[in-house]
């Protein structure tokens, strides 16, 4: 199987992808990592094709803060520019195109998935952090309550819902402008992307001796 594996090198996505990139192609299939050229050197650690994007990802999507525009849930910078994300999306239509299977960071689902929609291929996306709604405890980006306090598992599960509703508000307009002129897709709003996130199974790159599952 040709899959295509998208870590932008954003944050922890590098590392994962590489690794399961690796198993893969240990596995008989061709696996190819999508990054920056900031990626090339650790591609070549792990023995992966490198597919290098022309052009500095992090600089467009962290906007003047750095990272904080992306996983500071939009400190400074709270709406991704369309123009940043419209290049981002071309860049990346290009190398995805021609395989059987996508595997991205979690973190660039909004951008992905449109793609896969439009190629009518299957989206698998991966995560470092334990990202699956549930009630046992809080999404990573949110502070965890006390165990006594009423309504603890509500707010546990909703701040996934959240969490997912932020990262669309990043990427809303960019990927909608995206989808309407290059993929010549309609326009999608906040629960089709939730509807897309809970379709497109997620794997996890971390033990459950580390973080056990939980029983929801």
């Amino acid at each position: 199987m040709n899959i295509r594996l998208v870590a932008l090198g954003l944050g922890d996505d590098l590392q994962p992808g590489l690794a399961l990139a690796q198993t893969l192609r240990r596995n008989g299939h061709s696996a190819e990592l999508i990054s920056t050229g900031r990626a090339q050197a650790l591609a070549d650690q792990f023995g992966v094709p490198h597919r290098s994007l022309d052009l500095d990802v992090h600089s467009l999507l962290s906007g003047k803060g750095g990272r904080r525009g992306l996983f500071g849930l939009g400190r400074p910078n709270p709406v991704m520019p369309e123009e940043s994300v419209a290049r981002v999306a071309d860049a990346l239509w290009e190398h995805v195109q021609g395989c059987d299977l996508i595997v991205a960071h979690l973190a660039t689902t909004p951008l992905v998935a449109a793609m896969t929609e439009k190629l009518n291929l299957p989206l698998v996306t991966y995560a470092l952090d334990p990202l699956s709604h549930t009630q046992s405890f809080a999404q990573p980006l949110f502070p965890d309550l006390p165990e006594w306090l009423p309504l603890r598992d509500l707010y546990n599960r909703g701040t996934y819902t959240v969490a997912n509703r932020l990262l669309w508000s990043l990427f809303a307009e960019g990927v909608n402008t995206f989808r309407a002129e290059i993929l010549e897709l309609p326009p999608i709003n906040p629960r089709h992307h939730q509807q897309q996130m809970d379709q497109t199974p997620l794997l996890y790159a971390v033990s459950e001796a580390i973080v056990p599952r939980p029983p929801d």
